[in-house]
């Protein structure tokens, strides 16, 4: 079972173009679509190794896909299940679940994942099983096991057991059995405040004080830990099997026989808030030092904070590394692992400010319990939008290149070109050049070539600009950029096609019988070096160092081409305005690929391949994913991500 999940594309248009391709960090990757420019969110399907494995051939791939739009998702899960508001912010589509929506009460106190794909939270009148789409309520009119419908806390142990901490006391559901823990098995505290464990040795801390060891299903409670009587104690289980526990009077571990102080106690009890469990095990503690991350008793790192925040409950981690701390009253906070920190509240997507827990499902959702306000679901954007709140001087893209790792140049209509870094756009050249920009490529040499509509082609060295001439460049406007592997660049000029080659500009001669002018997509072939342009009147090959037409299985020139894509093999894929997909294979073209092959639209603007299995289509319905296996294209395509598909 998937936990339900949501697409967006944020945009007034559907219609997603673009004249570059640029990863952008962590496999992002950029689009322009209308009057809003796109990054898709990192791909986070594969494993760490396998993630080092296909980035640098993908990112090679890229660097030569000059002239294309870009787009790649993560990969979705199962259908949603009806939910109730939903509030877009800036990194997170945000829903929420309350009673009118199924759930028992607007309470949601914790919350884990079982193996098989459910999610279970408690609330204060049930346990509640969410399978994406229905909420089954267990209470002890229907499992008169439970103590309690009142649920405090949960716990998933390493052999599958739910731990139920309710009101009234404790109760584990072992597969279908509930195993109920109370004074004659070892539990006399009020109930659990916290639980941790490792390798099968649980440590659970109760609200009024006392701390508890289980090990092969034998609880047995601790003396007492020498702090603060009647506050309560973080709990937490080290790789050596040792019980901690941190307040702000004591931090210290279990030696079998008596409480040890630890050498950090007085950094960790000087303004001590709150502690939590780590993704990799490791302790994590919120002081007036800031975010302490502690091994063992040992501190591995620390991160300053701007100060202590209102009243906090849990600290959770997800896999990103960023630290999620539920407060009382302040809403969510978000503090990344370089520092940064964001609050979400009411004002910023959240149903309510007092907050129980921030949970990471297996799908990467992050769910929040609240004390009032219900459960929600904080998903990723699949797309990042960028607009002039981002610092774009104007909203109209269409070319995006990569500068360098992490930083995109953008191409605005009439504004000139900006640079995107991490998140903001901030000026490329000291002085704005203001033109509308049809064309970007930074070549391997990092010259910018910066192509425009009716004042010609520009070559940016370092701060230097360079006006090049219309009878060079091939017009006044320039369209499709593209270096070739052996560093020639390839322009489509108003009037022609010219190549900058060993310093010199070599424009082709206009021709009664060939149009070469306003071409908007080279492609090479890797197999043999052959290079290919399209254009609005026609396809070309460059062959024996001239250009020829090349046309369709009719006989008639190919109209209205918009971008190509080459194969290993020598394969030419061709798409266009009304054209679906056509394949050129060894002379011969295929039967085009349209709405029969439930490709949902055969006007495609662009078209990428990722090198991870599937090829994504930029279309006037928006972004098509299409798998591929075994160099055969599935008749089935997926459907676009639009913003109406979009919750």
């Amino acid at each position: 079972m998937a936990p339900p999940s949501s697409v967006d594309l944020p945009t007034s248009r559907d219609n997603l173009r673009a004249c570059s391709a640029a990863p952008f960090g962590k496999g992002k990757l950029v689009a322009t679509a209308g009057p809003r420019l796109f990054f898709t969110t990192p791909y986070a399907r594969h494993s760490r190794a396998e993630h080092q494995r296909r980035v640098p051939a993908f990112h090679s791939l890229l660097n030569r896909l000059v002239g294309t739009a870009l787009c790649f998702a993560s990969l979705l899960g199962a259908p949603s299940g009806l939910s109730g508001a939903t509030f877009a912010d800036a990194e997170f589509l945000i829903d929420s679940w309350q009673t009118e929506q199924g759930l028992p009460e607007n309470s949601a106190t914790a919350m884990v994942q079982t193996p098989d794909g459910y999610l279970w939270f408690g609330t204060f009148a049930g346990l509640v099983r969410f399978d994406g789409v229905k909420f089954t309520v267990f209470n002890p009119t229907n499992t008169p096991a439970l103590p309690s419908p009142g649920i405090v806390n949960l716990h998933l142990d390493s052999s599958g057991g739910l731990w139920v901490s309710t009101v009234r006391g404790i109760v584990v559901r072992q597969g279908e059995q509930w195993i109920p823990y109370g004074k004659e098995q070892g539990w006399t505290g009020n109930f659990a405040r916290t639980f941790s464990e490792h390798e099968e040795i649980i440590c659970i801390t109760s609200f009024d004080g006392r701390v508890f060891q289980v090990e092969k299903g034998k609880m047995k409670e601790l003396p007492e830990p020498p702090g603060s009587r009647g506050l309560g104690y973080s709990g937490h289980v080290d790789r050596k099997g040792r019980i901690w526990v941190a307040q702000n009077s004591f931090f210290g571990f279990w030696d079998g026989q008596r409480w040890v102080r630890s050498d950090l106690a007085e950094m960790v009890t000087n303004g001590f808030q709150g502690a939590g469990q780590a993704q990799d095990g490791n302790l994590l503690v919120l002081c007036a030092a800031g975010l302490l991350r502690v091994a063992e008793g040992q501190l591995v790192s620390r991160i300053e904070t701007p100060g202590p925040l209102p009243e906090l409950w849990r600290i959770d981690e997800d896999h990103q590394g960023t630290v999620w701390v539920s407060t009382q009253y302040g809403g969510l906070f978000a503090l990344s692992p370089g520092g940064t920190i964001r609050n979400f509240n009411m004002s910023r997507g959240l149903t309510y400010n007092s907050l129980r827990f921030c949970f990471e499902d297996k799908e990467q959702n992050l769910w929040v319990g609240s004390s009032g306000g219900g459960l929600m679901r904080f998903k990723r954007r699949t797309f990042l939008g960028y607009g002039v709140e981002s610092g774009l001087p104007e909203r109209v893209v269409k070319a995006v290149a990569e500068e360098a790792p992490g930083k995109v140049l953008i191409g605005t209509w009439g504004q000139g070109i900006v640079r995107l870094e991490n998140g903001r756009a901030s000026s490329f050249l000291s002085q704005r050049l203001n033109v509308w920009v049809q064309g970007l490529l930074v070549d391997r040499q990092r010259n910018t070539w910066v192509g425009t509509h009716g004042k010609g082609l520009y070559l940016v060295r370092g701060v230097n600009r360079l006006l090049i001439s219309s009878e060079e460049s091939g017009g006044d406007s320039v369209w499709g950029l593209f270096e070739d592997s052996r560093g020639r660049i390839w322009i489509g000029g108003e009037r022609t096609i010219s190549v900058f080659e060993g310093g010199q500009f070599k424009p082709y001669a206009e021709t009664g019988t060939l149009n070469l002018g306003r071409v908007l997509y080279f492609a090479e072939d890797p197999k043999d070096g052959t290079i290919w342009a399209a254009g609005p009147n026609s396809l070309f090959r460059f062959d024996s160092g001239e250009w020829k037409e090349v046309e369709d299985s009719a006989g008639k020139s190919l109209k209205d081409v918009a971008c190509l894509r080459t194969e290993p093999d020598g394969t030419l894929w061709v798409a266009g305005s009304g054209l679906g997909l056509l394949r050129l294979k060894q002379g011969r073209w295929s039967s085009p690929i349209t709405e029969q092959h439930d490709l949902p639209t055969r006007n495609i603007s662009s078209l990428l391949d990722d090198g991870l299995g599937f090829w994504w289509l930029g279309s006037n319905v928006g972004v098509i994913r299409v798998a591929k296996i075994s160099a055969q294209w599935r008749t089935e395509f997926r459907p676009s991500f639009n913003r109406r598909s979009s919750t």
